[in-house]
């Protein structure tokens, strides 16, 4: 009975500990030389998870190329640098930043892009995999946009998976999650152990 009791408080804890999923999309598309795909969460968060593949070895259904996301000409292509490999660059930022992406005189006078760059991937990658995690978020509770450019001179192929997280609360030191689920712990054992 003390073991039913144990799994039963455990997996409540598991359910409470575990970031809630808000949006998932997942699927192939390719991008066309020059241009660049871009995704945005539909609510605030500070939360994502994604990983982005370039592949040769996916078909394209012509119908979900443009199912989700919007295509655009950013400052990332292939008259700033030339790329002959087909690999992506993966940039991650605020919404309100979109316009330093899209628009070539703020980019110019703000130097570039401000984006997270902990969590993206420059320099012509064949892959780009990154996570949030309770002492690592993105550091503004905003709507959040994930930019893959495609900065060679033909079209490349992609799958991913793009996951963004309802809000995860964390304090100025990062600690306010784990003190959460330490004390979730204690309770659930104090209550194992008094039943």
């Amino acid at each position: 009975m003390k073991s039913l009791k144990l799994l039963i408080a455990l997996a409540v804890l598991f359910i409470q500990i575990t970031p809630n999923l808000a949006f998932e999309y997942f699927g192939s598309l390719s991008i066309p030389s020059d241009l660049s795909w871009i995704l945005c969460s539909e609510e605030r968060t500070n939360t994502i998870a994604f990983r982005i593949t370039v592949t040769d070895n996916v078909k394209i259904n012509p119908n979900d190329t443009l199912a989700i996301g919007t295509m655009v000409r950013g400052m990332i292509n292939t008259t700033t640098y030339l790329n002959q490999e087909g690999g992506i660059d993966v940039l991650v930022l605020r919404k309100s930043k979109l316009e330093q992406y899209t628009n070539s005189e703020v980019f110019e006078k703000n130097g570039g892009v401000d984006n997270y760059p902990d969590f993206s991937c420059l320099n012509q990658v064949p892959e780009c995999n990154r996570h949030t995690v309770n002492r690592k978020l993105l550091p503004d509770y905003d709507y959040q946009c994930l930019i893959v450019a495609n900065p060679n001179f033909k079209p490349v192929t992609l799958a991913y998976n793009i996951g963004f997280f309802e809000n995860v609360e964390n304090d100025a030191n990062g600690l306010n999650g784990e003190v959460v689920q330490i004390l979730q712990v204690l309770l659930i054992f104090f209550i194992v152990i008094i039943m």
